[in-house]
């Protein structure tokens, strides 16, 4: 929906209805929102849920990456709308001409612009900091970025654990004497309690071998195993832009019989976990996009170790199995 560009800010409710809302804090705010997936987003959401107007721009086509990130309800992203709420929605191309002049028009009214990208990327569609400034002084702008927007690590790329392996914290929680490990929130604890309850009754409560086994028969099936639950991921490509994800989970018999707290909490964690997973998948596609847009090749691999580590995988596996025996045909 296109903004009313001839009524910057949210008209203040009648305050003789008795069940009028009064004004936030930030009433009659305009907030320009550039942002994407989840840290801007949820920033806006906060200045929206103040009384702030904000205006999200989406890019033609695709939108905000969190749009294909599920669980859906009725055909629609209930990710994107927890972080989006209450927000107006433009579609609009900084890099068409066409498109220029009406986002011009809303920072020319807007109090703040939000943005997400790498740093540097809003400067090369011709609104850098100086710029901004220079044409509306007035303007405040907000810089969301992993590691900030100068340094050594300005260009890199941050998800939760990267900041939190970098951080230190990893080193603090996990199995005693375990390598680090990612901290969870409280959905990951009720599953850690109920590994440690089941370990306690049936395994003199010791902790588990392995934390994750990942293997990849790239392109399309994962196996992963975890304590006592076998995950198997097939992809079934639902058209150009859209794959359809297919999860099972394959427990012990005693498990599935009499320990129904384990299977729910174990579900719960790993289903959490792939909200990340899907953010994750939408910015390599996004990468992909944006360079064939540019004409550039954008054949992998991209991801380590989903993508280049499959060469690697399949030489150990064919020297472990070659080791001792000698090649025979079986066969056509």
């Amino acid at each position: 929906m296109r903004p009313d560009m001839t009524d910057p800010h949210m008209t203040e409710p009648d305050m003789t209805d008795e069940n009028a809302i009064p004004p936030g804090p930030l009433g009659g705010i305009l907030v320009i929102d550039l942002t994407r997936v989840l840290a801007g987003p949820y920033c806006t959401l906060v200045m929206a849920e103040l009384g702030a107007r904000v205006i999200k721009v989406e890019r033609p086509g695709y939108g905000d990456d969190a749009r294909e990130v599920g669980p859906f309800i009725g055909g629609k992203s209930a990710y994107f709308m927890s972080l989006n709420r209450g927000k107006e929605s433009i579609v609009l191309d900084l890099g068409s001409a066409d498109d220029r002049p009406i986002f011009e028009k809303l920072l020319a009214r807007a109090d703040v612009l939000v943005e997400n990208y790498r740093p540097g990327v809003l400067a090369k569609h011709g609104y850098g900091w100086d710029t901004l400034h220079a044409r509306w002084p007035k303007l405040v702008l907000a810089s969301i970025s992993g590691f900030g927007q100068t340094g050594p690590y300005a260009s890199r790329p941050a998800f939760d654990m990267v900041v939190q392996a970098m951080g230190g914290v990893m080193s603090l929680t996990g199995w005693p004497g375990g390598p680090p490990t990612r901290v969870g929130t409280d959905v990951y604890r009720q599953w850690q309690d109920a590994v440690r309850n089941y370990r306690g009754q049936n395994h003199d409560g010791t902790p588990p071998k392995q934390g994750a086994i990942w293997l990849t028969y790239y392109p399309g099936v994962m196996l992963e195993v975890y304590p006592h639950v076998l995950v198997v991921s097939t992809l079934v490509p639902q058209g150009p832009r859209k794959t359809l994800n297919v999860v099972e989970f394959y427990y012990p018999e005693e498990i599935v019989a009499f320990e129904r707290e384990y299977v729910e909490t174990q579900q719960a964690a790993y289903l959490e976990t792939c909200v990340e997973d899907d953010e994750i998948a939408l910015r390599m596609d996004a990468g992909r996009q944006a360079l064939r847009e540019r004409g550039d090749d954008d054949a992998g691999p991209y991801q380590s170790p989903m993508e280049d580590g499959m060469q690697h995988f399949h030489e150990w596996y064919r020297r472990v199995m070659g080791e001792g025996t000698a090649p025979t045909r079986t066969g056509n």
